[in-house]
């Protein structure tokens, strides 16, 4: 497999005491232009994108037309904060997502996370450095992480400009890459700077690049980039003979600055796969690589029980080295030796068999049957061809002609009936119960009426229904789905009933539909099949009910709050009140505002537009709202408040004040005891 890893950096800034709107419990920087001067004891955040590309021979490459079927392992993100920039925060959205994971162009959302959340940010005060994990990111997208930090709040002594230079660093396996190079400055544009230059010596890896040349004015305090990793090697370090690096950091003299580096490639050992036994012919072994002792080795990602073409498979084993098994991933450290990963699958097919049914038989019957098949649970299977015989008319195959095959054997069913001329019942429906939408727990019950319009009796009469049926006199049940009606006298109509259980509060838009699907006449007429006999009924299901989550800034969940929704723009006319909104109107627009925070947070001032459509979704601000347990679910952030330990009403003061007297009282009574006691013992 051949992967591309791309990181890039963006830089902007927050304004202090300025004008700055945003919808989001946090804030976006304004972009900045690369080389632009800011202003002191200012913010900025870098922006860090983990853009991620893939390609092997099961994908295809990633673009912005398709999404390739390809995920990252662990992706090792460094970043190392420029020099005389403090470190404030990571950028958080409230809901430990952190950043956005979208398509290259921003279009839509797909896979990728930081490994824990936000936990997941780590910041080295020692070396002002910031580090990361990302997994699962998918080829065609790009990670964001958002850091902030702040500019000095004035200049050194002796200096008239300071530049700060970013640049991030990735690796993952034997893949390594830095970012671009933001640059921003403070103080005067019109000085002298030197460059500092990075070189490598001596054999040099694939996919490493060297790091940028940055430009500095002299008596700057500069910090040495951070050193290149990649699998495999050892980096000497970074050395120079210009200057004398202490902690990192050195004085840029009135010069250019070089330093210089070599890798030294250490001894690696192979990693390869192997089938035991038969396998899919679409299966490609995964290819042997080479890890370097004490590299995390992560397994191809087939997992146990994973059905491909037909084959089930058994799992990964070694008697090399112990595995680490996850929810996500299979992995091992790698020893100082060799690895041979043994897999195995086991063929799973089952099969399909015909049967025909009822007293109208042709002759040789069994000769008739189609033969038995196998199917792979999953593949798509057409059934049989419907016999033909003189005299006869088949009347179908109790089964949709196209299904999936189940992991079990089936039987399908068969039956004929005598053909001389053609006659056409017809089929009604209408519910019994009806309402305008029906809720959980409730059943929505169906009055299926057959009619036969011909003079003479029609008999096995197949009726086919989406919903369960129900037993009841003048038909019997062949399944929850199938009936049959032994006779419908001519001009007559037979009655058959279902109903559909409601299990779910969320609103749907059903429909019940029934169908004749084979019938049969004394006089050797036959149901003209080249017409369908159907009758449909819709109906609505569930309720939009709309729960409040309130979170904190950590994702933990918060009690005490209270929301009203209104029906109005105005907030005049309360739709209802609390934290659970049940049985919104269609069509319509609401309103939704916090009118009491959790204890200890501060009230989310931010008016909500809740929207709920013809077809019951619901959107807040114009952005989709998860489903759970069939309800919309809506989290929402309040931040906490900053509390001062100190007495807050003129009872807390009379009480400190009192406790204050009394202390005094004891301290003065303990020293002249201490002094008479004192006297006492002088006589």
């Amino acid at each position: 497999m051949r992967k591309k890893i791309i990181i890039l950096l963006i830089i902007g800034l927050l304004v202090v005491g300025g004008y700055f709107v945003s919808i989001f419990p946090y804030s976006f920087a304004i972009p900045l232009e690369n080389g632009i001067e800011v202003e002191k004891g200012s913010d900025l955040t870098y922006y860090i994108d983990v853009l991620y590309d893939g390609k092997d021979s099961q994908a295809i490459s990633s673009s912005n037309e398709a999404i390739a079927d390809v995920r990252s392992d662990y992706i090792y993100v460094e970043d190392k904060i420029p020099n005389g920039l403090t470190f404030k925060e990571f950028v958080s959205s409230g809901d430990d997502t952190i950043g956005a994971v979208t398509r290259k162009d921003e279009s839509v959302s797909c896979s990728g996370y930081v490994v824990d959340g936000y936990n997941g940010l780590k910041y080295n005060s020692d070396t002002n450095t910031i580090t990361f994990k990302v997994k699962g990111l998918q080829a065609g997208c790009k990670l964001t992480v958002g850091v902030v930090a702040t500019t000095p709040a004035s200049l050194p002594e002796d200096t008239n400009r300071m530049d700060f230079y970013n640049t991030a660093f990735i690796k993952e396996n034997n893949f390594s890459a830095q970012s671009n190079t933001v640059h921003v400055f403070m103080g005067r544009q019109d000085v002298d700077v030197y460059n500092v230059i990075y070189e490598f010596e001596g054999d040099i890896p694939n996919n490493i690049e060297l790091p940028s040349t940055n430009s500095y004015t002299s008596g700057s305090l500069v910090s040495v980039i951070s050193e290149p990793k990649i699998d495999g090697y050892t980096f000497s370090g970074w050395t120079s003979t210009d200057v004398s690096v202490s902690n990192g950091n050195f004085t840029m003299p009135s010069k250019n600055v070089t330093f210089k580096g070599s890798f030294t490639k250490n001894t690696s050992h192979s990693v390869s796969y192997q089938i035991d036994g038969e396998m899919p012919e679409i299966y490609k072994v995964p290819n042997t690589k080479d890890y370097v002792e004490g590299s995390d080795v992560f397994l191809d990602s087939l997992q146990k029980d994973d059905i491909i073409d037909g084959y089930r498979f058994l799992g990964w084993e070694t008697d090399d080295v112990e595995l680490i098994v996850t929810r996500e991933d299979t992995s091992f450290v790698m020893p100082n030796s060799d690895v041979v990963i043994t897999g195995k699958f086991e063929k799973v097919k089952y099969t399909i068999t015909y049967k025909f049914q009822g007293s109208i038989l042709p002759p040789n019957s069994d000769s008739l049957l189609p033969v038995s098949e196998s199917h792979y649970p999953g593949e798509e299977v057409v059934l049989a061809a419907e016999p033909t015989a003189s005299g006869y008319k088949f009347l179908g195959w109790y089964n949709d002609n196209n299904f999936k095959m189940p992991e079990e054997n089936i039987t399908i069913y068969g039956e004929w009936g005598l053909q001389s001329g053609l006659f056409e019942p017809t089929i009604t429906q209408e519910i019994v119960n009806p309402k305008e939408k029906y809720k959980k727990g409730d059943v929505v019950r169906f009055k299926i009426a057959v009619t036969n319009t011909s003079a003479f009796p029609i008999k096995e009469v197949i009726l086919k229904n989406q919903y369960t049926l129900v037993e009841d006199t003048g038909y019997t049940l062949m399944n929850e789905h199938y009936a049959k009606i032994p006779e419908i006298t001519g001009l007559s109509t037979m009655v058959i009933y279902s109903q559909y259980q409601v299990e779910t509060n969320e609103y749907k838009n059903l429909d019940n539909n029934a169908e004749i699907v084979g019938a049969v006449a004394d006089n050797n007429y036959s149901l003209d099949n080249s017409k369908q006999y159907q009758a449909r009924v819709k109906f609505s299901v569930g309720e939009v009910t709309l729960k409040i989550n309130t979170i904190d800034n950590n994702n933990n969940s918060l009690t005490g709050s209270e929301f009203v929704l209104y029906e109005d723009k105005e907030n005049t006319k309360e739709f209802g009140k609390g934290i659970i909104f049940e049985d919104m109107d269609l069509d319509k627009t609401y309103y939704l505002k916090e009118t009491k925070a959790p204890e200890g947070y501060v009230l989310n001032d931010h008016v909500f537009e809740v929207v709920v459509s013809k077809d019951g979704k619901l959107t807040v601000d114009q952005k989709e709202v998860k489903i759970d347990a069939g309800n919309y679910l809506l989290d929402i952030v309040n931040e906490k408040q900053n509390i001062i330990n100190s007495p807050n009403t003129l009872d807390s003061i009379i009480t400190y004040i009192i406790l204050l007297l009394v202390s005094l009282g004891i301290i003065g009574y303990t020293v002249y005891k201490l002094n008479k006691n004192k006297r006492v013992s002088i006589k």
